[in-house]
């Protein structure tokens, strides 16, 4: 003989009511809180979108783009340099766009049908809201991530493969020390000497070569002379094992 079964209902307690609560709240709140995450990514989006750009100067990048992929012209690819330049300016910035447009659709209003007095169909049209905008959100921040990536791997490969910049060294000061008989060509080349200790005033010197010298004077003009009209050099502000005295 069959026995039918009773099902006992026992009320909520008072600690499950404010679960049901916050849950319906939660999910009711789940819109704006969808909204306010997508402002965020709007406001994150556009400070990085500006840094990007902002590292494109701060890097060089268009100037220094020819000689960071210059083993293409070696290779005989150089038709592919301003494609890959193009593409190392745009798509970043494409991303970054999209990411952003992406986040404004997520608050944006839309037309949603639903009937104001059917509890039913209200919550059917919530549930469309926050899939919409969640499915908004996701996309937006898939286009975040992959721009960011892309941004931090183009300002990477740019700043590895430009050559680094060459350092010239400021020329070295010196002084003459000249015998009398020298002081008419020096007084032509109008480079000024001391009577009393028979040197020259400083001036840069640019280049030693067998028998010649090089110098700029202070007032910038390069004069360059035999190096039998001295007697020695002195190197200014240099360790004392670079003064040198030549005959």
């Amino acid at each position: 003989m069959a026995h039918n079964e009773v099902l006992k209902a026992r009320a909520a307690s008072d600690d499950e009511l404010e679960w049901i609560k916050y849950g319906r709240k939660l999910r009711q709140d789940s819109p704006d809180i969808i909204d306010a995450q997508a402002k965020a990514l709007v406001a994150l989006a556009s400070t990085l979108l500006a840094v990007y750009t902002g590292a494109l100067t701060l890097f060089k990048i268009p100037d220094n783009f020819n000689s960071a992929f210059f083993f293409l012209t070696g290779m005989g690819l150089e038709a592919l340099i301003s494609p890959l330049r193009l593409l190392i300016f745009t798509v970043p910035i494409i991303l970054w766009l999209l990411s952003i447009k992406s986040s404004l659709d997520v608050y944006q209003p839309g037309a949603y049908k639903t009937n104001p007095i059917s509890p039913n169909q209200i919550n059917k049209t919530l549930d469309e809201i926050i899939a919409t905008k969640y499915a908004e959100l996701r996309e937006a921040m898939n286009y975040f991530l992959v721009a960011l990536a892309v941004s931090t791997l183009c300002i990477g490969i740019i700043s590895l493969l430009t050559p680094a910049a060459t350092v010239t060294p400021e020329p070295q000061e010196v002084q003459f020390i000249i015998p009398s008989s020298s002081t008419p060509v020096f007084d032509s080349m109008s480079i000024e000497w001391n009577k009393t200790n028979m040197t020259t005033a400083s001036v840069k010197l640019l280049n030693e070569s067998g028998n010649t010298i090089n110098v700029q004077l202070e007032n910038g003009r390069k004069v360059k002379f035999d190096r039998t009209l001295i007697q020695g050099i002195i190197y200014i502000n240099s360790q004392p094992d670079k003064l040198n005295k030549t005959t």
